[in-house]
């Protein structure tokens, strides 16, 4: 869930607390210090950093820099769309087909803001160099880790899906310092993740880690990371908004790793078409 959204959840602020929510959203400055901001809300310094540790902030410093960013990047796409829930009951299908085009467009539009040209350049470097590709992923994640694998194997790239067979264990015992392991999961939460990426990093596999979750261990200490912007809460219609990041970056990823060669896999690929 974004910042924005989680400062408009009432039910865990007191009135103080969202006093100082409300006098943020109307006076959204990046200059602006804790002082005047108690000051401005008629509130305290220690209400505030209330307010921030409940957002999962030390204090008013770590929460303003999130803070101003998010708003800059709401002021920049124009948000208009509740990405876990597009469309409300009874809405009608003309409206459904509009917010669900413009949640695919807004969602597009935060990814490339967002995107580091360089960290992708890296990152497929990496999958190009590696003996094997092991992908982790469980869920709606695992449809579209299989997406990716299919296009990777046209170009010679066969990815293993660790948790095929239900066999992640010993998928990740045979892997080594020579492969590489990409875990695409829009929380990490699930156990299994934290179990084989401890022995991934026993044994020096390089870890790749496309996750919106970056405070989570894995992605605090993975060798590589793509970071999408959390956007969807707890309860959600389906995971349009993940699963539609989650396929974006991948095909991005794909297309840096084709980019590589270009020549090489345009024949390679004319050839298997002409099969």
């Amino acid at each position: 869930m974004s910042l924005l959204n989680k400062m408009q959840e009432k039910d865990i602020f007191s009135e103080s607390e969202q006093e100082v929510i409300r006098y943020l959203l109307m006076n959204p400055t990046e200059n602006l210090t804790i002082g005047q901001l108690a000051a401005g809300s008629s509130t305290s310094n220690s209400t505030i950093v209330r307010m921030c540790r409940k957002l999962g902030y030390e204090g008013y410093r770590q929460f303003k820099v999130d803070f101003i960013k998010e708003t800059e990047s709401r002021k920049y796409l124009g948000e208009t769309v509740d990405y876990s829930q597009p469309f409300c009951n009874r809405e009608n299908i003309q409206d459904i087909i509009r917010n669900m085009g413009t949640l695919y467009k807004e969602s597009t539009d935060l990814l490339l803001q967002n995107l580091d040209g360089k960290n992708v350049e890296r990152i497929s470097k990496v999958i190009l160099e590696a003996r094997r590709l092991y992908l982790y992923a469980i869920g709606d994640s695992l449809s579209t880790a299989r997406s990716f694998a299919n296009k990777l194997l046209k170009l010679d790239i066969y990815p293993v899906m660790a948790y095929e067979f239900g066999e992640s264990d010993a998928s990740t015992y045979n892997i080594t310092e020579k492969d590489c392991a990409v875990f695409l999961s829009y929380s990490l939460k699930h156990s299994q993740y934290k179990r084989n990426f401890r022995m991934l990093k026993r044994k020096g596999v390089p870890v790749i880690v496309i996750t919106a979750n970056e405070e989570h261990l894995i992605a605090k200490m993975a060798d590589y990371k793509l970071i999408i912007p959390r956007k969807e809460s707890d309860f959600k219609i389906a995971t349009f908004y993940s699963q539609l990041a989650f396929s974006f970056l991948c095909d991005i990823l794909y297309s840096a790793i084709y980019a590589h060669d270009y020549e090489y896999y345009k024949r390679r690929k004319q050839e298997i078409d002409n099969l």
